[in-house]
């Protein structure tokens, strides 16, 4: 099952177009310290947190899965799938990639 990839400018697009999506950031301690997506509507959780964070989402939601370089968000965005959610996309390269492409990012 191949999980869609969104990019940098789509994803900016969304939140620019005021889309209805949830996204939610797996990465977790000095990862997601670092710098982070600014979105209000943003889970952040672990991949062993995932199930429990997402209580309350219903599985009409679009989701959007982010993390450091695009590879943990793989397999959490086709659990997300097989858990029934229908729209579900990951973030090509992380949120490491969106902060090199200069897309804003909060930081502490």
């Amino acid at each position: 099952m191949d999980i869609p990839q969104v990019t940098g400018q789509e994803l900016k697009n969304m939140m620019d177009g005021k889309e209805n999506f949830v996204m939610v950031d797996i990465r977790k301690g000095i990862n997601a310290d670092k710098f982070w997506i600014v979105y209000p509507n943003k889970i952040l959780t672990s991949l062993d947190g995932l199930t429990e964070a997402m209580q309350g989402v219903p599985n009409s939601e679009k989701v959007v899965v982010v993390d450091a370089v695009g590879k943990r968000s793989n397999v959490a965005a086709r659990y997300l799938h097989l858990k029934g959610y229908k729209t579900v996309s990951r973030l090509s390269g992380g949120v490491d990639q969106w902060a090199k492409d200069g897309f804003p990012v909060g930081r502490p």
